[in-house]
């Protein structure tokens, strides 16, 4: 795997969870968050996959929390707009830095 596909997976699993230790504060307050826990959780996965066991699936599995992601941000209110562009940037950026070293990925 490229360097710059594992720097881009580095930054998407810390983020990734901090994002799920902030949800964890959130969900004293609101335990709706919980089930942003879960989407993290899975996108959590998914990187790993990626990064450590060099998998396709976890790309798949990225989508997939994409398109879920995108689907409970609109059913909680965030405006439509910023939740596609959530849902799809993130994931065409990891496709691009993962085109390169697909061949890699088991």
């Amino acid at each position: 795997m490229k360097t710059g596909a594992k720097v881009w997976l580095w930054i998407m699993l810390v983020a990734n969870v901090m994002a799920l230790v902030s949800y964890l504060f959130l969900t004293l307050t609101d335990p709706a968050y919980i089930l942003y826990i879960v989407a993290e959780a899975g996108m959590i996965t998914a990187v790993c996959l990626m990064l450590f066991f060099r998998r396709r699936l976890g790309f798949y599995l990225f989508l997939c929390v994409a398109a879920v992601a995108l689907v409970m941000n609109i059913m909680f209110g965030a405006p439509i707009v910023s939740s596609l562009i959530g849902a799809v940037v993130g994931p065409f950026i990891t496709y691009l830095v993962l085109k390169g070293s697909w061949e890699a990925l088991a």
